[in-house]
């Protein structure tokens, strides 16, 4: 996976590998990973393994990032598996409460370092949505949001539609009342696979916020 800018900034810990090991990097850091709590991303070298508490899902992918190595996220079962439709896809918005808040182009990086309330999206109070355009119709089934540690009361009352408008004219996937834990991943299906070529999130209510951290979509 590649990291996202400033990635570093959420490095927790950096051990060397012993000479010794008999087995790989990726396998001995991976475990270290596992075996922390909060560790989400591992990245590693030849001789040592760094430690990473990332907003992030599994990639299943190991590529070069910007700590000089190679980097994986460590693998949940519950989640989804293949492509990520909503990987560096243009997302429509109307900007961000105060214009303080991270673009709304970081919810579709794939992972995300949240050290503040700031380092996630917030939309405007005028318009509670978020629209990634997949670029062309295609089968969506489910939908992963991660929400952010410091702002996610303000991820509830969400509706999920998927169609060809990114308007509320297209279908419901799914509705989530809320509120969801601190940094929580949401899996977020309906009974069925809809087709079209937006994802939307609409927030009900007046004058509130939209806020999240990323948002994944996949065709199972």
């Amino acid at each position: 996976m590649i990291l996202p800018s400033g990635a570093s900034d959420c490095l927790q810990e950096e051990r060397p590998i012993s000479d010794s090991l008999v087995v790989t990097p990726h396998h001995t850091c991976g475990i270290q990973c596992a075996k922390s709590p909060t560790c989400t991303v591992f990245c590693y070298t030849d001789t040592s393994c760094q430690l990473i508490n990332l907003k992030a899902v599994a990639s299943g992918v190991a590529s070069a990032s910007v700590l000089g190595s190679h980097c994986m996220a460590v693998s949940r079962d519950s989640l989804p598996t293949g492509t990520d439709l909503a990987l560096n896809k243009n997302v429509l918005d109307e900007g961000t409460w105060l214009d303080k808040y991270a673009a709304s182009t970081t919810t579709v990086s794939g992972a995300r370092c949240e050290k503040t309330d700031q380092d996630c999206y917030c939309s405007h109070l005028n318009s509670q949505r978020l629209v990634v355009d997949l670029g062309s119709t295609t089968p969506v089934a489910t939908v992963l949001v991660t929400v952010s540690s410091f702002n996610h009361e303000y991820f509830k009352n969400v509706i999920v539609r998927v169609g060809d408008t990114g308007t509320t004219e297209d279908d419901i996937l799914a509705t989530y009342p809320g509120p969801p834990a601190s940094g929580e991943t949401l899996t977020l299906k309906g009974t069925t696979t809809l087709h079209g070529r937006y994802v939307s999130l609409f927030r009900n209510g007046i004058s509130v916020s939209l806020c999240l951290c990323l948002v994944q979509v996949f065709t199972v």
